[in-house]
């Protein structure tokens, strides 16, 4: 299979079966050489205008960055009827810095807390949960470290964000631990439906129940959801 690869003057990549004039280099290539081809370019790109085209939305060069926050979450099978899922918050401060109180510190780490959390697979009941905070900026943090424990028992469903902030939120604990894991809960419920779909097409009312209102597509009238009830009602028919 033959086409044409073309690379404009600004350095953008395109492919082409029409056979025109163009003021940029057209090159003819065996389609097995197109990734390569492409890659190279690229590269070539970055390195000539990666500085320069470093602009953000507003029109501006990017300027000193100061912040990076990472949520991560993954969901594990743990045994036939449960599954860990696992959090982990971190906020990376990039330049020198003072505390509230004063203290000068050098870039590094602000904050990390982990959750571990062993989730029912049919309830989505929180079991038991484990909390670790490698980092935080002052001692007194790690006074919050069992703030979660009353989250125990809780099942991941609708209206689980608002019950984890009256909690465990505000004054009560770690907003930071807070935040990690509300963040946990919708992963979660992703996590549950990776596990359910693996091998069924089957979307079960439980998981539908998790999913209602929860976004804009999933309202309770929007096409989507219509379309998932009458999908459940004619499997259950079967």
């Amino acid at each position: 299979m033959m086409g044409l690869i073309v690379i404009n003057d600004s350095m953008d990549v395109s492919i082409t079966r029409h056979f025109k004039r163009y003021s940029a280099v057209d090159i003819a290539f065996d389609i097995k050489a197109v990734i390569f081809i492409c890659s190279f370019v690229r590269a070539t790109h970055y390195q000539r205008y990666g500085r320069k085209s470093r602009m953000n939305l507003f029109g501006k060069p990017k300027g000193k960055k100061y912040h990076t926050r990472t949520i991560e979450v993954n969901t594990y099978e743990y045994d036939e009827q449960r599954l860990v899922v696992e959090g982990c918050l971190a906020d990376q401060r990039l330049q020198e810095y003072h505390l509230a109180t004063g203290e000068k510190r050098l870039p590094g780490l602000l904050h990390q807390m982990i959750i571990h959390m062993l989730v029912n697979k049919t309830t989505l009941e929180i079991e038991d949960l484990h909390v670790e905070m490698p980092a935080v900026p002052r001692e007194e943090c790690l006074e919050t470290i069992n703030s979660l424990e009353p989250v125990k028992g809780l099942r991941i469903k609708h209206g689980f964000t608002s019950k984890v902030k009256a909690l465990a939120g505000s004054g009560k604990g770690c907003n930071h631990l807070a935040e990690l894991l509300t963040a946990m809960g919708s992963s979660t419920i992703q996590g549950y439906a990776a596990y359910k779909l693996q091998e069924s097409s089957k979307f079960t009312p439980n998981m539908f129940d998790m999913l209602l209102n929860t976004c804009w597509t999933w309202r309770a009238e929007g096409a989507l959801v219509n379309f998932i009830k009458e999908k459940i009602a004619s499997e259950q028919k079967e």
